[in-house]
Protein backbone atom coordinates (compact mmCIF):
# COMPACT_ATOMS: atom_id res chain seq x y z
CA UNK A 1 0.00 0.00 0.00
CA UNK A 2 1.13 3.37 -0.79
CA UNK A 3 -1.74 5.93 0.06
CA UNK A 4 -1.23 6.07 3.94
CA UNK A 5 0.57 9.02 5.29
CA UNK A 6 1.00 8.00 8.70
CA UNK A 7 1.43 5.57 11.31
CA UNK A 8 -1.45 5.64 12.53
CA UNK A 9 -3.29 5.00 8.92
CA UNK A 10 -0.80 2.18 7.78
CA UNK A 11 -1.70 0.80 11.10
CA UNK A 12 -5.79 0.62 10.53
CA UNK A 13 -5.01 -0.78 7.13
CA UNK A 14 -2.56 -3.25 8.02
CA UNK A 15 -5.20 -4.17 10.84
CA UNK A 16 -7.99 -4.40 8.21
CA UNK A 17 -6.59 -6.56 5.80
CA UNK A 18 -5.05 -9.05 8.18
CA UNK A 19 -5.99 -9.19 11.47
CA UNK A 20 -3.73 -11.62 12.45
CA UNK A 21 -0.45 -9.23 11.65
CA UNK A 22 1.15 -8.54 14.40
CA UNK A 23 4.05 -5.86 13.19
CA UNK A 24 3.54 -3.69 10.23
CA UNK A 25 6.25 -1.18 8.78
CA UNK A 26 5.72 2.10 7.44
CA UNK A 27 8.19 4.57 5.10
CA UNK A 28 7.02 8.08 6.15
CA UNK A 29 8.84 9.79 2.80
CA UNK A 30 9.43 8.58 -0.93
CA UNK A 31 6.96 6.05 -1.72
CA UNK A 32 4.91 6.02 2.07
CA UNK A 33 5.75 2.21 1.59
CA UNK A 34 3.18 0.55 4.32
CA UNK A 35 2.72 -3.06 4.37
CA UNK A 36 2.02 -6.27 7.32
CA UNK A 37 4.85 -8.50 7.93
CA UNK A 38 4.52 -11.69 7.37
CA UNK A 39 3.81 -14.41 10.37
CA UNK A 40 6.95 -15.85 10.49
CA UNK A 41 8.81 -12.30 11.95
CA UNK A 42 9.19 -12.36 14.95
CA UNK A 43 10.24 -8.45 16.20
CA UNK A 44 13.50 -9.22 16.75
CA UNK A 45 15.81 -6.60 16.04
CA UNK A 46 18.11 -8.02 14.13
CA UNK A 47 15.82 -9.89 12.25
CA UNK A 48 14.60 -6.74 9.92
CA UNK A 49 16.46 -5.73 6.51
CA UNK A 50 20.18 -3.64 6.84
CA UNK A 51 19.93 -0.01 8.27
CA UNK A 52 19.41 2.65 5.77
CA UNK A 53 19.14 6.16 7.45
CA UNK A 54 18.61 7.65 4.36
CA UNK A 55 14.89 6.29 4.70
CA UNK A 56 12.84 6.82 7.31
CA UNK A 57 11.41 3.58 6.96
CA UNK A 58 10.35 1.47 10.43
CA UNK A 59 9.22 -1.69 12.12
CA UNK A 60 6.28 -1.20 14.13
CA UNK A 61 4.29 -3.57 17.07
CA UNK A 62 0.83 -3.38 16.94
CA UNK A 63 -0.28 -2.54 21.06
CA UNK A 64 -2.43 -4.21 22.21
CA UNK A 65 -2.12 -7.15 19.86
CA UNK A 66 -4.88 -10.15 19.94
CA UNK A 67 -5.37 -13.31 17.95
CA UNK A 68 -7.42 -13.24 15.35
CA UNK A 69 -10.84 -14.65 16.26
CA UNK A 70 -10.86 -17.29 13.43
CA UNK A 71 -7.87 -18.82 14.52
CA UNK A 72 -10.10 -20.85 16.72
CA UNK A 73 -12.23 -22.18 13.36
CA UNK A 74 -9.29 -21.71 10.67
CA UNK A 75 -5.62 -22.45 10.31
CA UNK A 76 -3.04 -20.58 8.24
CA UNK A 77 -1.18 -22.89 6.50
CA UNK A 78 0.40 -21.25 3.46
CA UNK A 79 0.48 -17.41 2.46
CA UNK A 80 0.69 -16.09 -1.28
CA UNK A 81 -0.72 -19.30 -2.50
CA UNK A 82 -3.37 -21.40 -3.73
CA UNK A 83 -4.71 -24.98 -4.93
CA UNK A 84 -5.58 -25.60 -7.96
CA UNK A 85 -8.23 -27.75 -9.22
CA UNK A 86 -11.45 -25.89 -7.33
CA UNK A 87 -14.85 -25.80 -8.74
CA UNK A 88 -16.56 -23.94 -6.17
CA UNK A 89 -15.97 -20.36 -6.37
CA UNK A 90 -17.10 -16.93 -4.36
CA UNK A 91 -15.88 -13.37 -4.37
CA UNK A 92 -18.51 -12.02 -1.90
CA UNK A 93 -16.98 -12.45 1.47
CA UNK A 94 -15.18 -10.05 3.12
CA UNK A 95 -13.70 -11.73 5.68
CA UNK A 96 -11.98 -15.32 6.93
CA UNK A 97 -14.59 -16.26 8.97
CA UNK A 98 -17.25 -15.18 6.09
CA UNK A 99 -15.13 -17.39 3.72
CA UNK A 100 -14.85 -20.56 6.15
CA UNK A 101 -18.61 -20.56 6.33
CA UNK A 102 -19.41 -20.45 3.07
CA UNK A 103 -17.18 -23.21 2.34
CA UNK A 104 -18.53 -25.49 4.60
CA UNK A 105 -21.75 -24.74 3.36
CA UNK A 106 -20.69 -25.90 -0.46
CA UNK A 107 -18.65 -28.72 0.66
CA UNK A 108 -19.18 -30.40 4.07
CA UNK A 109 -16.03 -32.60 3.57
CA UNK A 110 -14.23 -30.06 2.52
CA UNK A 111 -10.76 -29.95 4.84
CA UNK A 112 -8.63 -27.03 3.57
CA UNK A 113 -9.60 -23.71 1.66
CA UNK A 114 -8.08 -20.58 -0.02
CA UNK A 115 -9.30 -17.11 0.60
CA UNK A 116 -8.22 -13.81 -0.62
CA UNK A 117 -7.70 -11.04 1.52
CA UNK A 118 -7.51 -8.16 -0.99
CA UNK A 119 -8.65 -7.50 -5.05
CA UNK A 120 -11.52 -9.84 -5.95
CA UNK A 121 -12.05 -11.40 -2.55
CA UNK A 122 -11.57 -15.03 -3.77
CA UNK A 123 -12.98 -17.82 -1.67
CA UNK A 124 -13.20 -21.61 -2.44
CA UNK A 125 -13.15 -25.37 -1.34
CA UNK A 126 -9.96 -26.95 -1.80
CA UNK A 127 -10.12 -30.23 -3.90
CA UNK A 128 -10.65 -33.10 -1.76
CA UNK A 129 -7.51 -34.70 -3.15
CA UNK A 130 -5.53 -31.77 -1.70
CA UNK A 131 -3.48 -32.56 1.53
CA UNK A 132 -2.17 -28.91 2.14
CA UNK A 133 1.26 -29.75 1.29
CA UNK A 134 1.64 -28.17 -1.88
CA UNK A 135 0.31 -25.05 -3.29
CA UNK A 136 0.96 -22.78 -6.52
CA UNK A 137 2.31 -19.31 -5.43
CA UNK A 138 1.15 -15.84 -6.30
CA UNK A 139 2.77 -12.82 -5.89
CA UNK A 140 3.05 -11.08 -2.65
CA UNK A 141 0.95 -7.98 -3.43
CA UNK A 142 -2.37 -10.73 -3.49
CA UNK A 143 -2.75 -11.59 -0.05
CA UNK A 144 -4.20 -14.97 -0.98
CA UNK A 145 -3.46 -17.94 1.68
CA UNK A 146 -5.08 -21.72 2.53
CA UNK A 147 -6.21 -22.37 5.46
CA UNK A 148 -7.40 -25.43 7.01
CA UNK A 149 -10.53 -26.40 8.83
CA UNK A 150 -9.74 -27.15 12.84
CA UNK A 151 -11.27 -29.87 14.41
CA UNK A 152 -12.18 -30.97 10.97
CA UNK A 153 -14.20 -34.53 10.85
CA UNK A 154 -17.05 -35.93 8.20
CA UNK A 155 -20.15 -36.16 9.98
CA UNK A 156 -21.62 -38.44 7.67
CA UNK A 157 -23.73 -41.57 8.83
CA UNK A 158 -22.62 -43.14 5.13
CA UNK A 159 -18.76 -42.81 6.08
CA UNK A 160 -18.68 -45.80 7.64
CA UNK A 161 -19.86 -47.94 5.11
CA UNK A 162 -18.86 -45.49 1.79
CA UNK A 163 -15.94 -43.46 0.80
CA UNK A 164 -15.70 -40.66 -1.44
CA UNK A 165 -12.80 -41.22 -3.97
CA UNK A 166 -13.57 -38.40 -6.62
CA UNK A 167 -15.47 -35.30 -6.65
CA UNK A 168 -17.35 -33.57 -9.79
CA UNK A 169 -17.01 -36.70 -11.89
CA UNK A 170 -18.79 -39.77 -12.75
CA UNK A 171 -18.35 -43.19 -14.43
CA UNK A 172 -19.40 -44.00 -18.03
CA UNK A 173 -20.62 -46.81 -19.35
CA UNK A 174 -23.33 -47.49 -16.90
CA UNK A 175 -26.03 -49.24 -18.10
CA UNK A 176 -28.73 -49.18 -14.59
CA UNK A 177 -29.66 -45.95 -13.60
CA UNK A 178 -32.16 -44.06 -11.16
CA UNK A 179 -33.28 -40.94 -9.85
CA UNK A 180 -35.56 -41.34 -6.94
CA UNK A 181 -32.99 -41.47 -3.80
CA UNK A 182 -31.86 -38.68 -1.76
CA UNK A 183 -29.28 -39.89 0.23
CA UNK A 184 -25.97 -41.66 -0.53
CA UNK A 185 -27.22 -44.60 2.08
CA UNK A 186 -30.62 -44.93 -0.48
CA UNK A 187 -28.23 -44.84 -3.39
CA UNK A 188 -26.21 -47.32 -2.51
CA UNK A 189 -28.41 -49.88 -0.97
CA UNK A 190 -30.33 -49.40 -4.99
CA UNK A 191 -27.15 -50.27 -6.41
CA UNK A 192 -25.94 -53.29 -4.37
CA UNK A 193 -30.42 -54.63 -5.20
CA UNK A 194 -29.37 -54.23 -9.12
CA UNK A 195 -25.96 -55.19 -8.97
CA UNK A 196 -24.47 -57.24 -6.29
CA UNK A 197 -21.35 -57.35 -7.89
CA UNK A 198 -20.42 -53.25 -8.31
CA UNK A 199 -17.94 -52.37 -6.55
CA UNK A 200 -18.50 -48.37 -7.07
CA UNK A 201 -21.25 -46.16 -7.57
CA UNK A 202 -21.71 -42.10 -8.21
CA UNK A 203 -24.12 -40.47 -7.17
CA UNK A 204 -25.35 -36.42 -7.32
CA UNK A 205 -27.05 -34.79 -4.60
Amino acid sequence: MHHTRTVEQCGEWVRNLDPNARYFFFRRQSNWHCSPCPSSYRGHPTSGTAEDRNTRIGIYAIRPWRTARWLSKYNRVHEHRYCAGYKKTATNHRTIDACGKWVRSVDREAKWFMFRLNSNFHCSPCPMYYTGTTAHTVPDRSYMSIYRITNWSINYKWKANYKRIHIHRYCTGYKKTSTGHRTVSNCANWAKSVDPEAKYFFFRE
